[in-house]
């Protein structure tokens, strides 16, 4: 009976976490494929190196 709160609020918590890093992954992947020509650029020739 007292472990039942204390599960309830980490399985939450890590609940709320889990959501929150899928959807980061999810959002960083799909703005990796809607635009790949600028990463491809940076990635090629990055200014901050050729200064």
């Amino acid at each position: 009976m007292w472990l039942r709160p204390y599960v309830i609020a980490i399985l939450a918590g890590f609940s709320i976490l889990w959501i929150a890093i899928a959807w980061a992954l999810v959002r960083g992947a799909k703005a990796g494929k809607r635009r790949p020509r600028r990463g491809d650029v940076t990635a090629k020739g990055p200014i901050s190196h050729q200064e």
